[in-house]
């Protein structure tokens, strides 16, 4: 969902505000929905949680050939995921490396298919400004 609100304050003034949401999802790799988390072979929830966040903007126009703006991205600093991934991974809940040295080589091989949901963060807080100027 996306909401869009602009007001125009007179005197060559404008804010505006957005606000973006978006329901959980299900991670890739795991569009069946039989990722259920276990602790052993199964890490992590297999979806990403919903999210919200606010935008903010103002500009200010003191002729018709000169713009002043400014935004705000995510206000709040929500931290929020924009996608998820179920993968590999040779790395255990508490920390410690799940796999075993390959005799005679210097490589590690997993011990099981331990799955994991990674996330793709969103963004972060973000302050923007601007000039235009029409010749």
């Amino acid at each position: 969902m996306k909401l869009f609100a602009d007001v125009e304050l007179g005197n060559g003034w404008l804010v505006g505000a957005d606000v973006i949401a978006q329901s959980s999802a299900i991670a890739r790799g795991n569009e069946n929905g039989q990722h259920q988390p276990d602790g052993v072979f199964y890490l992590g929830p297999g979806t990403y949680p919903g999210y919200a966040f606010l935008n903010l903007r103002a500009e200010f126009r003191p002729n018709k050939a000169l713009r002043l703006f400014g935004q705000v991205g995510n206000v709040f600093n929500t931290k929020y995921s924009t996608a998820a991934q179920l993968g590999a991974t040779g790395v255990q809940r508490c920390g410690q490396l799940r796999g075993a040295a390959v005799p005679g080589q210097r490589q590690w091989r997993l011990s099981g298919d331990a799955m994991r949901t990674f996330y793709g963060p969103g963004a972060p807080r973000t302050f923007s400004a601007g000039v235009q100027y029409w010749f």
